[in-house]
């Protein structure tokens, strides 16, 4: 089980690795210097109330570790994430994508060719892969957000992990790029979670989780500590719409 996890995180996060680093090909190539986020420097949000009891999913639900890209048809902007520099006083919603979140100069794929051969030899379920796992985990969440996202507005699909409802709505929870991440497998690296506050009324209902859905808002780089995981994003004022196929003209 352990060693579907290994291999989990190194398809989706080294997976958008790539996409990232050919999507900003022939941008700027100046590099912004980051640092890592981690509890000692960032302002760690107070945690929020206990997640609630979740209703049991359909048939239909996606299996588990599904990713939303695998379940949407999306037409990527040419100019993917410089969209939401381009756009920071207009106005404008940047639609973005997983990878954007990913800084192009950070490099996942080498943290797990380090440990590779550990992966490989070690005893599946030991307590040595445990180790193992929460060390890898350890640099995952060490990694650096996208900076240039701060401030702007963006629109972004993904999977709802709720922390709180009220009447069977849903009140802040984790927006992630893979379904089941947080509850039902480990949660993502830090900078592909992000804590999400909808407006009043524009959220979903619990009965509706295993949907892919869209969530626009206003983006900050912001660390947060929550009962289920840490984000490295934040959504205020989001709307969410859960997402439907476009007919064919």
């Amino acid at each position: 089980m352990m060693k579907n996890t290994f291999f989990l995180i190194a398809l989706i996060f080294c997976g958008l690795s790539a996409c990232a680093d050919q999507d900003t090909a022939n941008t700027d190539e100046s590099v912004i210097e980051k640092e890592p986020i981690s509890a000692a420097k960032a302002n760690i949000n107070q945690q929020l109330s206990q997640p609630p009891t979740l209703p049991e999913l359909p048939e239909d639900a996606p299996e588990i570790g599904t990713a939303v890209t695998a379940m949407i048809n999306v037409i990527k902007p040419a100019s993917d994430a410089s969209k939401a520099e381009e756009t920071a006083d207009s106005g404008d919603v940047a639609q973005i994508m997983w990878e954007d979140l990913i800084p192009k100069d950070f490099q996942p794929d080498s943290i797990m060719a380090k440990y590779q051969a550990q992966i490989d030899n070690i005893p599946e379920g030991s307590a040595e892969e445990k180790i193992l796992f929460d060390k890898i985990m350890s640099e995952f969440n060490d990694a650096p957000p996208n900076d240039t996202l701060n401030g702007k507005q963006v629109r972004i699909p993904g999977f709802v992990t709720p922390l709180d409802e009220h009447k069977g709505m849903v009140k802040e929870f984790l927006l992630v790029p893979y379904f089941g991440s947080c509850i039902h497998s480990p949660p993502p690296p830090v900078n592909q979670t992000i804590l999400v506050k909808p407006l009043e009324g524009k959220s979903i209902s619990l009965e509706e989780i295993y949907e892919p859905v869209w969530v626009t808002g206003l983006m900050k780089v912001e660390f947060s500590n929550t009962d289920l995981a840490q984000a490295g994003y934040l959504i205020e004022s989001a709307q969410l719409e859960i997402y439907q196929e476009e007919e064919a003209d």
